[in-house]
């Protein structure tokens, strides 16, 4: 015990009988204080905001409560990047002194320091090996980050509850860093997007065709990617990233994905366009093979997709729209080849029953005849998963997206598989740049 405790010690025994209220804190209060410290700490090592919440007297919509999920909340489906985020959140620990805990009038505050793996040594490392090995870089990296923090709590009956947290924003910094397979992401404080390294594959071909000049793809993309310039950055500024290069069936051409504007409201863009525009070697141009108009707007729900790839090479296109009333998803299907396979639809109706006054949920399942015709016929609910199933439970590659499936939806299988993130226009363009380069 240090000096200073041993006089406030006897100063509370000097004048006990004329203060009762001047006694330190009962030994139960403090098991009860740490107890959830503890239960903080195993919380923020699970990266889990919703089980810091419960040890909290905050209600949804307090400034507290958004700041705790802006800080710890990351939204991404990216195997690597969720595993990333789990094992640094894993080292985190929380250091002070059982004696500093501070009790007065119900109120609680004591000044921690919290020590986590330096994150910015474990992205070196998988810099310069194997990205993969997450685990394997964080039990590697021996430096740690210090941060030190102040956390206030007040006693709701017999347990304590946390009140006020400070630096946990900091303490969380390493949250959206590590956002693709590949970590190769600049400082986290470069937000313009002309200053970030795009993300996703490196499209140079490994085994490239006969007679191809990847600088003359290269060039072609870009006249193919200005020719659409002003409708893809008007699509941009509705919808945030449009583009992505990626190697779709794995021939050694890349194929070009963005969204256009393609109806305006107003004078501001409503929808945009998904297209698909592939590399002829014959010709040395792009052509724009797959267009699918309205596949996202401004009303509603907004529209959903996602394109995917399967290990098979199939390209897979899903998107979803229309009016709670009528809503359908519609998943089409295309070969390495580029060969039209399949086109399968869901609809989903709401309709009420005036004799019940009720209201219920229908579900009817299509199959298309062809790419062109409007011919369909109807699949049951056992058939349709089967079939769509069979792409999601082999997909390799997600390379657009701008939803989260629900976890009741078919395409929830999806967000455990590698995505590759759009990128802004500015990113593409010296993405594509910087590939020539390599």
């Amino acid at each position: 015990m240090n000096s200073k405790r041993v006089m406030s010690a006897v100063l509370c025994v000097a004048v006990a009988a004329g203060f009762a209220g001047c006694k330190g804190p009962s030994k139960k209060d403090i098991s009860s204080i740490e107890n959830t410290l503890g239960e903080y700490a195993e919380a923020l090592q699970d990266c889990d905001p919703d089980a810091v919440l419960d040890l909290t007297d905050w209600d949804d919509g307090d400034d507290d409560c958004d700041d705790l999920m802006l800080a710890m909340y990351f939204d991404t489906q990216n195997k690597y990047a969720v595993e990333y985020y789990e094992e640094v959140a894993s080292t985190i620990t929380i250091n002070y002194e059982s004696d500093d805990i501070e009790v007065k009038d119900g109120k609680a505050t004591i000044k921690v320091t919290y020590e986590i793996v330096d994150w910015e040594e474990v992205l070196e490392y998988l810099r310069e090996n194997d990205i993969t090995e997450i685990r394997k870089a964080v039990k590697n990296t021996d430096d740690t980050i210090k941060v030190k923090g102040k956390i206030t709590l007040v006693k709701d009956g017999d347990e304590w509850k946390i009140s006020k947290i400070t630096n946990l924003d900091e303490v969380f910094g390493f949250i959206g860093i590590f956002r693709e397979p590949d970590p190769t992401e600049p400082d986290p404080t470069e937000t313009e997007p002309t200053e970030t390294e795009p993300t996703g594959t490196v499209p140079t071909p490994t085994n490239p065709p006969a007679e191809y000049s990847y600088e003359k793809m290269v060039s072609a993309a870009f006249v193919q990617l200005w020719t659409d310039m002003s409708l893809i950055e008007d699509a941009e500024l509705t919808f945030d990233k449009c583009i992505n290069v990626y190697d779709l069936n794995q021939d050694g051409c890349i194929e070009l994905i963005y969204l256009t504007a393609d109806k305006y409201s107003n004078g501001e863009v409503f929808s945009a366009a998904l297209n698909i525009c592939i590399y002829n070697l014959g010709t040395g141009e792009y052509m724009n093979y797959i267009y699918i108009p309205g596949i996202t707007y401004m009303a509603a729900d907004g529209g959903s997709f996602i394109v995917f790839t399967t290990e098979d090479n199939c390209t897979v296109i899903s998107y979803s729209g229309g009016e709670e009333t009528d809503y359908h998803t519609d998943t089409i299907i295309y070969d390495c080849e580029w060969n039209w396979v399949g086109h399968y639809r869901r609809d989903e109706r709401l309709e009420y029953d005036s004799d019940t006054d009720t209201e219920m949920y229908t579900t009817d399942y299509h199959t298309y005849s062809d790419e062109y015709s409007d011919r369909n016929s109807e699949l049951t609910e056992a058939e349709y998963t089967k079939i769509v199933s069979s792409y999601i439970d082999n997909a390799a590659v997600v390379v657009a997206r701008n939803y989260t499936p629900w976890k009741g939806d078919l395409e929830y299988g999806l967000l455990s598989v590698p995505e590759y993130e759009m990128m802004y226009t500015d990113e593409a363009i010296t993405y594509l740049e910087s590939s020539t380069e390599q």
